[in-house]
């Protein structure tokens, strides 16, 4: 299996905006990648792009480290600076077989996820696997791989309760705004262009929202969040000139008084009376006190979230052991497939080699001696020598094939133990 690499770029290790730098259409991942296949660096590849990471996938038999990492993204992104490279090598998350396999398991599962227990990457994974053979980049190693995986978060979502209970402050409060059937169409205000307020809005745009104003003291930042949402950018000086209504109000900044008062809520609310649903995530609070006292208001701070948050993650701690198990489980039978199926391959050509030596003995070796037989003599021959053929092939293929998987399994432990 160790033929079997991965290189993450996720969002614990990289700005966002490097990993971006990997994002493909289709006809650039096909180019590239075959680039990798004709040097001889891949065999197989894949490829896997969500909001916060990029995985490449691949099988090769040459070494993965951070030398051999930058040889394999300058050839996928040859425009990137050889300093910028560098940086973003050293950062990458570099897995090697076993290793491999369990990473893109915790991947599927969510396990590795900004947001432990979103089931929506499960079918990221499934969509990475069949976009990447539909460019012919896939083959037998891949698919097996692409497989198990697949069952093996499915078992994870419904044999524990990992994604019943988010413990993500994000998620909660996104989830707080589906339960109150807030449209996609909801005019979003965000007061503040930080990490929380950055996080919570890339959750709301994954998830269909679309209309977001964002305000902020530094207009340069307030504006990269923008251009990422496709919203509006305003200075925080320009708050109470907001004239195009408010439907949810999202405030995180690091004010030690209250930015959005009576006179800002008026001028983001004007004279429309419908009910807004007002997020806090400040601390100290950023909404004041007059504001969330209001009718048609709906009021949720960041110790509301916490204290939901806290209890949730108790009860997914222990759903970890459970996971931990269903991963060491699966690995091990993936283990089992992968020999047995490698086996297959290198006995593959073993029939076609048997049917060859057939036709060199009736075409060329024996050909006088069966042209003087007689039709019912050479009938019962061709019977005979179909029968050895077929016994041959599916008896021998199979003790062999038993015989090398337990050579391998009396090894396993010793590579183990060296292993990792």
């Amino acid at each position: 299996m160790e033929q079997i690499k991965i290189i993450a770029l996720t969002h614990r290790n990289l700005e966002l905006s490097s990993i971006g730098l990997f994002h493909f259409d289709d006809g650039t991942l096909a180019q590239r990648a075959e680039t990798l296949r004709t040097s001889g660096m891949v065999e197989e590849f894949m490829y896997l792009s969500t909001c916060n990471r990029v995985e490449f996938i691949f099988t090769s038999k040459m070494p993965l480290d951070p030398a051999h990492c930058k040889a394999y993204l300058s050839n996928l992104a040859p425009d990137i600076k050889n300093s910028t490279l560098e940086i973003i090598c050293n950062s990458a998350e570099l897995f090697v077989g076993n290793e491999a396999v369990e990473h893109l398991f915790k991947v599927a599962s969510s396990l590795d996820s900004m947001v432990v227990g979103e089931r929506e990457i499960i079918t990221q994974v499934r969509t990475a696997f069949e976009r990447s053979k539909a460019l012919g980049l896939t083959g037998d190693h891949l698919r097996l791989l692409t497989r198990m995986t697949i069952e093996t978060a499915k078992r994870i979502y419904t044999e524990t309760d990992i994604a019943r209970r988010s413990v993500s402050v994000v998620s909660l409060a996104y989830r707080r705004l589906r339960d109150k059937d807030i449209p996609l169409n909801a005019r979003i205000v965000l007061v503040g262009a930080g990490k929380t307020n950055t996080d919570m809005a890339r959750f709301l745009k994954k998830h269909g929202y679309t209309k977001f104003f964002i305000y902020n003291r530094s207009l340069k930042n307030a504006e990269k969040l923008a251009e990422e949402l496709q919203g509006t950018a305003r200075g925080l000086d320009q708050l109470e000139d907001h004239s195009e209504g408010m439907d949810v109000l999202i405030a995180c900044t690091a004010s030690m008084e209250a930015v959005v008062d009576q006179k800002a809520f008026t001028a983001l609310t004007g004279n429309e009376r419908t009910r807004r649903m007002l997020i806090d995530l400040a601390v100290p609070h950023d909404i004041s006190k007059e504001v969330v006292g209001q009718e048609m208001t709906e009021h949720l701070t960041i110790e509301d979230l916490r204290v939901e948050a806290a209890e949730n993650l108790r009860s997914r701690e222990k759903e970890l052991v459970h996971c931990e198990r269903i991963l060491q489980e699966d690995l091990e039978r993936f283990n089992g497939i992968f020999e047995e199926r490698t086996v297959e391959r290198a006995m593959s050509k073993l029939p076609q080699e048997v049917k060859a030596i057939k036709a060199l003995a009736f075409d060329q070796v024996f050909v006088k001696e069966l042209a003087g037989m007689d039709p019912g003599s050479r009938e019962v021959l061709d019977k005979v020598v179909a029968f050895m053929e077929k016994k041959y092939i599916s008896g021998p293929m199979k003790l062999a094939k038993d015989l090398i998987l337990k050579e391998k399994a009396d090894s396993l432990p010793d590579r183990q133990a060296g292993g990792r």
